[in-house]
């Protein structure tokens, strides 16, 4: 047998998951992400999070001391509480949350601050890296274990053993899909899971907000139950709701995909043959005369 519940298996290996029900078995094997660990470093963004500023720093000298490496849109000093979230501990000096106008900008003040030198406007070296997103800061918070809960979650949708399929969406069956429109920039597949899971079950993979490249969201989502009655229960309860600026949300059965339009190749007229002079016109291929199989009657 491989390892225990939640323990990492051999190199190359997967978690070995407890079948449903607590039932005898060797269970589902999670396979790990491609390359081994999946990378904790915060992913590269416009927002650096700055660590070791003096006591007396506020957002006027933020903003004096970091627009020498670019535009500086957004700036704020972080709490204590915003500290642990972004570093896992407390910390006796202030830190500070600085975005960019770009990615660009925010890798040179990564890499200027980072040399030992203090940038012009500070007497201390400060420390500066890319701001933690909501899920590296699950990852920072993690319990150390190998592989993050993500991972666990998509091997189960795709082994067949949650209800509603291979972990594939409900697309094709449009009866138990939902539309929905009106929504909020900030939403997220979480959101969606909150607002429509009491309604009824909702299949793996089963919800999904469009998303702009920045990551906000276009305001349309998709939501696919296992039941046709949950859709039913979600449009009475959503469609038409009175949003807080006035708006309100739309929700409907997702409308199915129209069948597309097959052109059929054009049919050609028949060639009409000019006939001998004195003759009739001759249309090739036509059936002989009635009582005459050969043709001799016509050819005669």
């Amino acid at each position: 047998g491989g390892g225990g519940a939640g323990g990492a298996g051999g190199a190359g290996g997967g978690y070995s998951v407890p079948p449903p029900g607590g039932g005898k078995g060797s269970g589902c094997v999670v396979p790990p992400p491609a390359g081994g660990k999946p990378p904790s470093d915060p992913v590269p963004s416009d927002n650096v999070y700055i660590k070791g500023l003096p006591l007396n720093a506020d957002d006027v000298l933020l903003k004096q001391v970091f627009s020498a490496f670019g535009n500086v849109t957004q700036c704020r000093v972080c709490t204590n509480t915003e500290a642990r979230a972004q570093t896992g501990s407390y910390t006796d000096r202030k830190t500070a949350l600085v975005r960019f106008g770009s990615i660009e900008e925010a890798a040179t003040c990564i890499q200027a601050c980072n040399s030992g030198e203090p940038p012009a406007g500070l007497t201390e070296p400060v420390e500066v890296r890319f701001a933690d997103t909501w899920d590296t800061k699950q990852k920072r918070n993690s319990d150390g274990t190998e592989y993050s809960i993500d991972v666990i979650v998509k091997g189960f949708e795709s082994s067949g053993l949650m209800p509603g399929g291979q972990g594939g969406r409900y697309d094709s069956n449009t009866n138990c899909a939902l539309y929905i429109a009106g929504l909020p920039s900030d939403t997220t597949d979480y959101h969606l899971f909150k607002l429509f899971s009491p309604l009824g079950p909702i299949a793996p993979r089963g919800v999904r907000a469009l998303l702009n490249e920045d990551g906000t969201c276009k305001g349309i989502a998709f939501v696919n139950f296992q039941r046709e009655d949950s859709v039913h229960a979600a449009i009475s309860v959503y469609n038409g709701a009175a949003l807080p600026d006035g708006s309100r949300l739309k929700v409907q059965q997702k409308a199915p995909k129209p069948q597309p339009h097959v052109l059929q190749p054009p049919v050609e007229p028949a060639k009409v043959i000019p006939p001998p002079a004195g003759g009739q016109p001759q249309v090739p291929n036509m059936a002989p005369p009635s009582g005459d199989p050969t043709g001799a009657e016509a050819a005669g």
